[in-house]
């Protein structure tokens, strides 16, 4: 099996093959949620974490916020029946 990877760009070492584009991603404030959007952003991605609660919402952005300062934004939405 042959595997082909796009053609990406590169920035300090790190492969960006999520350069411009824009991840929306649910229960980024913990778990695997959180560690997606850090991965994402990592790539190249703008992130937009959703999750329902604040506190970890916000640890995540700042989290995130030292590496990506520019790529992540969150959102708190509550979740009921």
């Amino acid at each position: 099996m042959t595997i082909t990877v796009a053609a990406s760009t590169k920035y300090m070492g790190v492969l960006m093959r999520l350069e411009d584009k824009v991840a929306v991603i649910t229960g980024g404030g913990s778990g695997i949620g959180r560690a997606v959007a850090r991965l994402f952003a990592a790539e190249g991605a703008r992130v937009v974490i959703f999750d329902i609660d604040e506190a970890s919402t916000r640890q995540t952005l700042d989290l995130m916020k030292g590496k990506h300062p520019d790529k992540a934004s969150g959102w708190t939405l509550p979740v009921r029946r």
